[in-house]
């Protein structure tokens, strides 16, 4: 006679080849599978979440470079200008490059 193994909360086990994950125990295999797509879905977000960060970083850091980049020249570029022409008028933009308020 041949005696049933169990699993530790009861269920019979199914034999040794009719399952193929390292449990033997069919609530175990689920169990294992459900765990195996949370972990998967858990580093798909996780990879999303730094992937999106590490370019949201990059974008701030290109902006910032980019408005002292423009400060920098319009200083540069309004000395030159009044170095060449002493009655040059202003263009009234910002140091931004922006337009003020009551040029629209």
């Amino acid at each position: 006679m041949t005696e049933t193994l169990h699993a530790p909360h009861g269920t019979p086990l199914e034999p040794k080849s009719a399952v193929t994950h390292p449990y033997k125990c069919p609530k175990c295999a689920a169990r294992f599978e459900a765990l195996q797509i949370a972990a998967h879905l858990n580093l798909t977000i996780v990879g999303s979440l730094t992937l999106s960060g590490l370019t949201t970083a990059l974008w701030a850091n290109e902006c910032r470079k980019h408005k002292n980049t423009r400060k920098r020249l319009t200083d540069r570029t309004g000395k030159l200008e009044l170095r060449l022409d002493k009655g040059r008028e202003s263009s009234l933009l910002t140091r931004e490059g922006t337009t003020r308020e009551g040029d629209q």
